[in-house]
């Protein structure tokens, strides 16, 4: 039973309507004979009845099994920079990116939450089901470029990501413009999928 109202309200609500609804009925056909005055509030009384079964939502809501869920979004820095070691080890940045990823995804599948991996330098590159650390040879670093594809191109598909975190070193090798940064904002926000920076390095 799923009512509009509690039942506290809903139910005197719809014995003062019934009540009131039989009564102007009654009173309304009073130049009829008693039969057919009867035969009146008889259906009356029926189509109120079905008024308050209906008010009374018998059914049951269930969630559809077709919604998709919207998934994560990591993007990794694929860009040269990626290859400096920080550490006394010789460990690069795409290291530890590799490592943060493994440790995201392996949340994502404990969660049943859908993941996608996509690298990005210049441009943002195709998503991938794994991420491993490679060399990155990426000469430029264009994150709110990668951002903004990204978001256009899930947009277009009805299922923006729920959250986008993004791993980089943090070096935006090309100025980007005021306007791009307010535009990709709006997209975000409109498309209620918020962005989270990991800090690659020191």
């Amino acid at each position: 039973m799923n009512p509009p109202l509690s039942l506290p309200v809903l139910v005197p609500l719809l014995v003062c309507v019934i009540a009131a609804g039989l009564f102007f009925s009654w009173r309304s056909s009073r130049e009829l004979p008693v039969s057919r005055r009867l035969l009146l509030l008889a259906i009356r009384a029926f189509a109120l009845a079905g008024v308050a079964l209906l008010a009374l939502n018998f059914g049951s809501w269930e969630s559809p099994k077709n919604i998709l869920q919207r998934p994560w979004v990591v993007m990794v820095d694929n860009s040269f920079s990626m290859t400096v070691a920080d550490d006394g080890n010789g460990r690069m940045r795409s290291q530890g990116a590799s490592e943060s990823v493994s440790v995201i995804a392996r949340q994502a599948k404990q969660s049943g939450v859908p993941l996608a991996v996509h690298l990005f330098d210049s441009s943002l590159h195709a998503a991938q089901g794994e991420y491993a650390a490679t060399n990155p040879i990426g000469k430029e670093t264009r994150l709110a470029d990668s951002l903004t594809q990204l978001l256009q191109e899930t947009g277009a598909t009805g299922n923006p990501p729920a959250g986008v975190i993004v791993l980089s070193d943090g070096r935006q090798t090309i100025s980007t413009p005021a306007s791009l940064l307010a535009e990709l904002g709006l997209r975000a926000k409109a498309q209620q999928t918020p962005v989270y920076t990991l800090l690659m390095g020191n």
